[in-house]
């Protein structure tokens, strides 16, 4: 089980590296080698940028670091920040059983970037990391919740802040075929259970 948990753990490293997304390849032993400037906030190639460690194999074909895309629902305002799309596979079949892919199969990776801010003093819900996906490649997929990263999702107690990263497992779709995916999230309710906004669809153009 303890090597369960590490090995889902590097998973998530490895989704959540927009830092190094588009500016090292990294090959298998561990070895990283620059391939583009450290300024760079947008990469996308016909040949990704290929990370592999202990068994897992990351293949990046997009990334956006200043996507800004921002909008508001009721008291809740939000950024969608970045986006990242890769492939993703890995030989260690604990690790692919907790992805829900097979040994060895290339799934797509979505990683998107959430800064949210509740505008008001009421405590406001709401669930960007229980979001759903669907593609151009005809694919829906709701986040994984065990590889998001950060407090994006559930109670905002007055006027506070979250940002977070939330991630969507593709079994059927690879990365190099997705032109746009949409993000669905419900909308926000306050602390009786009364929807105070709308829902929320996020259009997101990716490898263009």
């Amino acid at each position: 089980m303890k090597r369960k948990i590490i090995t889902v753990a590097l998973v998530a490293t490895m989704a959540l590296s927009f830092a190094a997304c588009g500016d090292s390849n990294t090959q298998s032993g561990g070895s990283a080698e620059s391939s583009a400037p450290a300024e760079q906030v947008e990469q996308k190639s016909d040949e990704p940028v290929i990370e592999e460690q202990d068994g897992i194999r990351k293949e990046t074909y997009y990334t956006n670091k200043e996507l800004n895309l921002s909008g508001e629902t009721g008291p809740i305002k939000y950024t969608v920040s970045g986006v990242q799309v890769s492939n993703v596979s890995t030989t260690e079949e604990s690790v692919a059983s907790l992805l829900g892919i097979e040994v060895d199969q290339k799934a797509g990776l979505v990683v998107v970037n959430f800064d949210v801010e509740n505008t008001s003093t009421d405590t406001i819900s709401w669930y960007p990391d229980q979001a759903t996906i669907t593609t151009n490649t005809q694919e829906q997929a709701d986040a994984n919740m065990f590889l998001n990263d950060g407090d994006v999702g559930g109670d905002y107690i007055g006027n506070v802040k979250k940002s977070g990263q939330v991630m969507f497992i593709l079994p059927n779709s690879d990365a190099k075929d997705l032109t746009q995916v949409s993000i669905h999230v419900d909308g926000p309710h306050d602390a009786n259970f009364n929807t105070v906004g709308d829902a929320v669809t996020i259009d997101i153009p990716v490898n263009q």
